[in-house]
């Protein structure tokens, strides 16, 4: 996983050219420098209007999706980690960065550490997951282990969710090409 920046893309792809990487999953963990999602800094949601805040996040991660570095995009949602967000639904800060994924050939990692977190949900919020289904975007799971006891924990709710959204296949990826295989 790798902790996206577009000032450092062209450290990305060199370190990424030189080693033998089956995939790289790229992910926001940070805005202007804020480690939005550590506990540390969860007091830094005060300086933000969580409007803005999403609409800075998505702005990234667009960034993200568009820098044709990465085969998965992971943890599409971590902005809500620690149960903020904006009134309303979440799909129009997110749609413009799914109808660019729609457009590539990346993965959406289905994460569930979030249902570990405060917000207490997967990654990606079920609307999202709706929205990547209608768009046919191929998706993965992951649980993003720290430690031995999570991995793979809550896979067995995430494929429930997975097959309730409409979804019968996952997609894996090995040396940077990606296969699918049944849920």
């Amino acid at each position: 996983e790798v902790s996206y920046r577009p000032v450092r893309e062209e450290e990305i792809k060199r370190i990424a050219g030189m080693l033998p990487f089956d995939f790289l999953i790229g992910s926001i963990h940070d805005l202007k420098g804020w480690m939005f999602d550590h506990p540390d800094f969860r007091s830094g949601y005060s300086n933000w209007d969580i409007s803005d805040l999403y609409g800075e996040y998505y702005s990234s991660l667009g960034q993200l999706v568009t820098s044709g570095l990465f085969d998965i995009v992971g943890h599409l949602d971590v902005i809500k980690v620690f149960g903020y967000r904006p009134q309303g639904e979440l799909l129009p800060f997110a749609e413009q960065v799914l109808q660019s994924i729609s457009r590539t050939d990346l993965i959406v990692e289905v994460n569930t550490a979030g249902l570990r977190k405060p917000c207490a949900e997967i990654y990606p919020a079920e609307e999202l997951l709706v929205r990547c289904f209608e768009l046919n975007i191929p998706v993965t799971l992951g649980s993003d282990a720290h430690t031995a006891g999570d991995v793979a924990r809550d896979f067995a709710y995430a494929k429930e969710l997975l097959y309730r959204t409409g979804y019968r296949r996952l997609k894996g990826v090995t040396k940077r090409q990606s296969y699918s295989v049944l849920l």
